[in-house]
């Protein structure tokens, strides 16, 4: 039987190379050759290469049985993942049966990294290892990772060799070391895998090291190492064994070079083009760790694993089966020095990841963009790689982060935005580790404490457990501290309010620099993660709490997963709708379950308001009635039933910015027009408040009065929604000024309603700083409070913008910023994970505007209505600041621009960062 062969991962720069090498060779004769695709234009290209393509999902079980049996393929090149062995299992299982099937020999050649033979996996380091060592795999079963990632990666090898040796599948374990020199493939031409020295010491203008002594590591050209590759493939196709299974690991490799010839390589290259300002090479420290962290957007414990590390795993096996090296070891630091250096420090073509390192995926058939997305692209979503994730994530024009770099990027006239990840949370690996730590139950006293404090801080905004029964549930736990009569769920949803608890009720990271309650949370998360069939109101209320954690952690992409499941078991079990008595009997329970309802619809709407996520349901969908104020109701189990009310109709309006002011899909109105309408339902929702509630909102004074705190917190949450609705007219008249003053000439006037706006967008921002700043003074600002941290830099970024327009009120605005940044800097440097994010944005923001104000000739002052305009104005707003929503009596004022051009989010552009952006992090 001729063998049919499936090469995975063609467009990345290991995988092309091999197609090309596989099209242009004299190999002996086989099949057909498939090639894994993911798009049309990857069809074409792996077609001219004379390959099949081939469009399956290979984690789907049936699809990978069906390719491989169906095509009878009997050769699997597995170039996409070195982490998981998700994918590769169901390869292995489908090759197996095709070997029951036709009684063919069947091969599965895996590509894992050299980092699984070198100190950073647990490999001896102190003699030479070589790839044709018969024991070689009894040492990587002994080999104990010091980081989880690695591990995995190490357990995926042996898996994949214990599973095709059940399977009777004949495997091989690929490992690329440093692979340079340009690719030949279509999709990434280079990947060298030294990139992170070089964008380490762009960050830091100098090259450090990371390791002491002199450690070693193999390096291999990109023609050597595709040239391994064809032999095993050679050998195989003649019908000859090369060695397989615990005898089948292979090394691509000319030979070993010194870390410190490669990084005084680089020293001496990036100094003579000016990137780094000396070429001496200096040890790093742990402070110069952490920013090495920072630019290379990974965890610090990351960084060693991509700029050093001792590997003397070499390359034997190889040779013995007829494959030998054309270029020596030394080569690399040549042609580092010149041709690939010059792409990494002037990109001409997609950067590459290093394939390398088991927290970054390998590529994937998506890594290569032809050169046309290269630039901007109109009504496109953006999009950023991670280190984390298969496929770039999503980023929402509504974050207040993708906000603050659109306004870097008007303000530098930069063209393309340069994003800052987000990487200031606890990471999935701490967790992972956490949880088979097995913390204490608190003693009864810190119980009660930690359970007080979570219900306090639940009630302040949401209904998601009833005080009562949560009580008595602690007295029964705190009599019995084996807790052996309890139930799971009940056990996960009190680790989930001691780890609520906890962060509440501290002012400063752990003794080990963690999160306060990151312990129970990753127990109480590892609880509930098997899904129940016949959902319980137990586990939503758990769900809701975890969710809660997890955004005041800054694990936001988290905390939206978790009230996706929340909503999802919500409906399943007929929250949305209306029960009547029959059903279910008890008042209270009844009101209960109502409340929980909208708790997760509040939760929903806020969380889309915050990122951009599409609404989980629609209003439409939604039929259970309002919370009750019903007198039957005990107060210590419902809480204020007017202030509730009050919140859970804000989150309908956050709904309704994200579905109509930040949609790609067609809308009625032009975007002022609907920002009018947002505005005011704004007005209405003030409207509507009780008489007490509307009384207190509209207080104005200064008085250091506690039960204000949940009136201050629903006024920053109001302004929160006004800014997000009205601040893209902001930024159109801050780039109108931008393109103004570039031209020199002002021949067309802004339009009156976008001015307009973008007036009270900077009034309800400064009125947030002034009522955050106050809860400041109170000790109303908890340490590690997520939403006034956010609510505080997005109203930092809006006088930012306000201190360049060049008004009476801007050197305020500049003040009141730098006060505001002085705010977020004491949060950072407390550990808030969302204040350490957001203050990187603002250290950037400084510096735009810092060089906006050196510039010789500004733009013009952009027009502003005399309400705001003098100092004096601005100063009694301040010492007095009421809360005045502007409303728009006419909405066809203004509803084009001076040009004719309607007024809409196009202005707003967006970038597809697939490759000019590959080396940012988006860990959201």
């Amino acid at each position: 039987m001729s063998h049919n062969i499936l090469l995975t991962g063609a467009s990345g720069y290991l995988g092309g190379d091999l197609l090309a090498e596989l099209a242009s060779t004299d190999l002996p004769e086989y099949g057909k050759l498939f090639a894994l695709i993911r798009s049309s234009e990857q069809a074409d290209a792996v077609k001219q290469l004379g390959a099949e393509p081939l469009t399956l999902d290979v984690y789907n079980e049936d699809a990978v049985r069906e390719a491989v049996l169906s095509h009878e393929i009997t050769v699997v090149l597995f170039l996409i993942n070195a982490v998981s062995s998700a994918s590769q299992k169901l390869f292995i299982k489908a090759l197996g049966e095709l070997k029951k099937k036709t009684g063919s020999d069947v091969h599965f050649l895996h590509t894992t990294g050299a980092k699984m033979f070198s100190s950073h996996s647990g490999a001896p380091t102190d003699h030479k290892l070589s790839d044709n060592d018969p024991e070689l795999f009894a040492v990587q079963k002994a080999q104990r990772a010091p980081l989880m990632r690695f591990q995995e990666a190490l357990d995926t090898n042996n898996t994949i060799i214990e599973l095709s040796e059940a399977s009777q599948v004949k495997s091989y374990i690929f490992a690329p070391c440093i692979v340079y020199g340009k690719g030949r493939g279509f999709g990434n031409p280079i990947s060298i895998q030294t990139v992170a020295i070089v964008q380490a010491a762009k960050a830091l203008r100098r090259v450090y090291r990371t390791d002491a002594g002199a450690p070693i590591w193999p390096v291999s050209h990109i023609a050597d190492n595709t040239n391994l590759y064809v032999q095993i493939l050679r050998t195989i196709l003649i019908g000859q064994d090369p060695g397989h299974g615990k005898l089948g690991y292979y090394l691509a490799s000319s030979g070993s070079v010194p870390w410190n010839d490669i990084y005084n390589a680089f020293g001496k290259a990036l100094a003579q083009r000016g990137v780094i300002d000396d070429a001496t090479v200096q040890d790093a420290d742990d402070e110069i760790l952490q920013k090495m962290a920072d630019a290379l957007n990974c965890p610090k414990d990351f960084v060693a694993p991509q700029l050093g590390g001792t590997c003397t795993f070499v390359a034997e096996h190889g040779r013995k089966i007829g494959w030998k090296p054309t270029r020596e070891a030394e080569d690399i630091l040549v042609t580092a020095e010149n041709e690939e250096l010059r792409a990494q420090i002037h990109p001409e073509s997609p950067q590459p990841r290093n394939t390398d390192v088991p927290w970054q995926p390998a590529p994937t058939s998506n890594d290569h963009q032809d050169a046309a997305e290269e630039k901007i692209l109109e009504e496109i979503d953006w999009f950023a790689h991670t280190r984390t994730s298969d496929t770039p994530i999503w980023i929402g024009e509504i974050s207040d982060a993708a906000f603050a770099t659109r306004f870097r990027q008007f303000a530098s006239s930069s063209q393309t935005p340069s994003h800052i990840p987000r990487t200031q949370f606890a990471s999935d690996d701490d967790l992972r580790l956490l949880v088979t730590t097995n913390p204490a139950w608190p003693t009864p006293p810190r119980a009660r404490l930690l359970v007080q404090t979570a219900l306090k801080f639940l009630r302040c905004s949401y209904h998601v457990v009833r005080r009562s029964e949560i009580l008595s549930a602690l007295n029964t736990f705190c009599l019995d501290p084996s807790n052996a009569g309890a139930s799971p769920i009940m056990k996960s949803k009190m680790w989930a309010l001691f780890a609520l608890g906890e962060l509440r009720s501290s002012k400063c990271l752990s003794s080990s620099k963690r999160l306060p309650g990151l312990a129970y949370f990753a127990v109480a998360s590892d609880t509930v993660r098997m899904i129940n069939e016949r959902p319980q109101l137990d586990v939503i209320e758990t769900t809701l709490i975890l969710t809660l954690y997890s955004l005041e952690a800054n694990r936001r992409h988290s905390a939206c997963t978790l009230v996706g499941s929340a909503m999802r078991l919500a409906t399943v079990m007929g929250l949305h709708l209306n029960i009547g008595d029959t059903y279910l009997a008890d008042p209270e329970l009844r009101e209960h379950r109502i409340r929980v309802w909208w708790s997760v619809y509040i939760l929903d709407r806020l969380l889309s308001s915050k990122i951009g996520l599409p609404l989980l349901i629609s209003d439409e969908d939604i039929s259970v009635d309002l919370p009750s104020n019903s007198p039957a109701l005990t107060s210590e189990d419902f809480g204020d039933h007017s202030h509730f009310l009050a919140i859970v109709r804000l989150a309908k309006i956050a709904g309704n910015i994200s579905r109509s002011l930040y949609v790609r899909t067609p809308q009625r109105g032009t975007f002022l027009q609907r920002v009018a309408r947002i505005r005011e339902e704004l007005d209405h929702w003030k409207g509507e408040l009780p008489d007490q509630v509307k009384a207190d909102f509209s207080r104005t004074d200064e008085t250091e009065d506690h039960s204000q705190s949940a009136i201050s917190r629903l006024k920053v949450s109001f302004n929160q929604l006004f800014i997000l609705a009205t601040r893209p007219a902001l930024l159109f008249c801050f780039r109108r000024q931008v393109d103004e003053a570039a031209a020199a000439s002002r021949e067309n006037p802004l339009p009156d309603a976008a001015r307009e706006a973008a007036e009270a967008c900077v009034s309800a921002a400064r009125q947030s700083c002034q009522l955050l700043l106050r809860s400041w003074v109170n000790g109303e600002f908890h340490t590690f409070d997520y939403s006034y941290v956010q609510h505080l830099f997005s109203a930092a970024v809006i006088l930012a913008i306000a201190s360049t327009l060049g008004q009476d009120t801007s050197k305020n605005d500049r003040e009141e910023f730098e006060i505001v940044t002085g705010f977020l800097q004491q949060l950072e440097e407390n550990g808030n994970p969302a204040a350490m994010e957001f203050y990187a944005h603002i250290k950037e923001i400084q510096i735009v505007l810092e060089a906006w104000r050196s510039t010789p000739c500004q733009p013009n002052a952009l027009p502003i209505s005399q309400g705001l305009g003098s100092t004096e104005v601005f100063q009694r707003a301040m010492a007095n600041p009421p809360l005045e929503v502007p409303v728009l009596h006419n909405t066809q004022l203004g509803t084009q621009s001076a040009d004719g051009s309607p007024l809409n989010l196009s202005f707003l552009d967006d970038w597809i960062y697939d490759n000019a952006f590959q080396q940012i992090c988006w860990q959201e």
